[in-house]
């Protein structure tokens, strides 16, 4: 199940919704099993697990935060993947 989370990788033409109920569906599934990944460390995963065109996201996250927060890290996906919608990708 560790390894299913490490080689998550999103492509550009996934849906983000969908891809994020996969990300949810393997870390609850590692919780249940007494895996702890602690919230900072799901919102790397999360974060290295991006296509090249959420680039500005994760950069802004991983260099312009001390510290990860897993809720905010998916709100600014999330606004992301809406804006990317938007404009026709």
């Amino acid at each position: 199940m560790k390894k299913r989370l490490l080689g998550l990788q999103m492509t550009e033409e996934a849906d983000f919704n969908q891809y994020l109920d996969e990300f949810n569906k393997i870390t609850t599934e590692l919780d249940s099993l007494e895996v702890k990944i602690e919230k900072e460390g799901k919102a790397l995963l999360l974060l290295a697990s991006m296509p090249s065109s959420f680039d500005n996201i994760v950069t802004s996250h991983l260099f312009g935060k001390k510290t990860l927060r897993l809720d905010e890290v998916v709100v600014a996906l999330l606004m992301n993947e809406t804006q990317r919608g938007n404009n026709g990708f």
